[in-house]
């Protein structure tokens, strides 16, 4: 099974947050990028959050949940900080980032472009097919041809 999380970076702030982890595939589509095609808000712990307001969206997916996979990092990283225990900076510098659920961003395989390929608010295919068959021309068009008035 594959694991999704979804980490985007707010228009107000300048920081990343991971808004979804450890969806399925669907959860993700119906969840997020849905949502965001059609200029929908987002509803993520207990908080609404307009698509209009991200500024940057990243989708990463991986074999493991993000808990297995920030254990297993926080217990490499603690080996690497034993062995550079003298040198302060890379100690500063390793000491908690796996311990946030952002650390995700870096880790599995980066799937955006597979289910994101346009800005916010542009609609999926068949919203976007559904409105083309709706506009008044292609509606003259097709009632002539059926002899409809």
């Amino acid at each position: 099974m594959h694991y999704f999380h979804v980490i985007i970076k707010q228009k107000i702030s300048n920081s990343w947050e991971c808004i979804f982890k450890n969806i399925s595939e669907e959860e993700l589509k119906k969840k997020f990028v849905n949502p965001y095609q059609l200029c929908k808000d987002l509803y993520y712990d207990g908080k609404i959050l307009s698509v209009k307001e991200i500024s940057q969206v990243r989708i990463r997916k991986t074999d493991e949940s993000l808990e297995n996979i920030l254990k297993t990092e926080r217990d490499k990283n603690h080996g690497n900080i034993k062995e550079n225990i003298d040198d302060l900076e890379f100690v500063l510098k390793n000491l908690g980032i796996w311990n946030s659920d952002l650390a995700i961003i870096n880790c599995g395989e980066d799937v955006l472009e597979k289910y994101l390929s346009s800005a916010p608010c542009e609609g999926t295919l068949f919203s976007n097919l559904l409105d083309t068959i709706k506009h008044p021309m292609i509606i003259r068009i097709f009632g002539g041809l059926l002899g409809v008035k």
